[in-house]
């Protein structure tokens, strides 16, 4: 085994096998070793682009934009990579976030290393879940939200800010639990 510097690491590097001339002599290849270190490999899939300032990924992409990369014997998210040859290791638990929203930019200066809740609370799933709400027009049991019909209640912990519920449907549950409690006590009468 032979070990060379790549990017600031030592990295084992297995030699050439040796081949057999005609005559059955083994031989070493003689020539100099010209294996790209990880950080030309990296860059060779790299194109800046000059309005945003990404550092575009040209290489192989996952199917949600992200680019891809093997190296150090194993695939690795380009950004993460990236972070990793930039910056340094990625402290365990932590995710990366890209400031620019940019899936394919691996510019180490538009990377954070953040929790999953903050990476969360960054990215834009809240609106697209609001606005998703928002569009729902009827419950899942199809009575109309519209009129009387919809009772809306504040909720903090939803990305809306506001619980919509069906009325009819909340209704039916109550009555529901109402039978319920009445069997489990006992009692057949209303009060």
């Amino acid at each position: 085994m032979l070990a060379i510097m790549e990017a600031g690491r030592e990295v084992l590097v297995t030699p050439s096998r040796p081949y057999h001339t005609r005559s059955g002599e083994s031989r070493m290849p003689t020539g100099h070793y010209t294996r790209k270190s990880e950080f030309e490999r990296f860059m060779q899939f790299v194109s800046p682009e000059p309005m945003s300032g990404c550092w575009l990924w040209f290489g192989a992409a996952n199917q949600n934009g992200y680019g891809v990369v093997r190296a150090h014997g194993k695939s690795y998210l380009a950004h993460r990579l990236s972070h990793e040859l930039f910056k340094g290791p990625i402290p365990t638990g932590l995710h990366i976030d890209h400031l620019c929203r940019t899936p394919a930019c691996v510019n180490p200066d538009h990377i954070e290393a953040v929790t999953c809740g903050e990476n969360s609370r960054r990215g834009n799933v809240y609106e697209v879940n609001r606005v998703l709400q928002l569009l729902k027009t009827h419950c899942p049991q199809g009575h109309p939200y519209l009129g009387d019909n919809l009772v809306e209640v504040p909720c903090p912990r939803i990305s809306t800010g506001i619980n919509r519920i069906c009325r009819t449907c909340r209704n039916k549950r109550a009555r529901e639990w109402a039978r319920r409690e009445r069997q489990r006590n006992g009692s057949n009468h209303r009060s």
